[in-house]
């Protein structure tokens, strides 16, 4: 099985970036959300980055990953901590 995690919305940053973790196999899926205020005074401390890690991992530990289970992380930097 295989757990995907993806953002949406870091472009539009109106109401903060959704990020979600998709299990195909189950059709399970979970979010969470970064709020906007991370994209304000605090973006320049780049706290957006560890908040984005902070939700991965409550992603995964609300889903139950499996032993060898793969963890498919999208490319953007909003998860250089998370996969860190």
């Amino acid at each position: 099985m295989t757990l995907i995690v993806d953002d949406a919305g870091s472009g539009d940053l109106l109401f903060g970036v959704v990020i979600g973790a998709y299990r195909e196999e189950t059709d399970q899926f979970t979010y969470d959300v970064i709020d906007v205020s991370y994209y304000q005074e605090l973006f320049c401390d780049k706290k957006y980055l560890k908040e984005a890690s902070r939700v991965v991992q409550k992603l995964i530990k609300k889903l139950k990953i499996k032993p060898r289970e793969k963890i498919q992380v999208c490319q953007g930097c909003i998860f250089d901590i998370a996969v860190a």
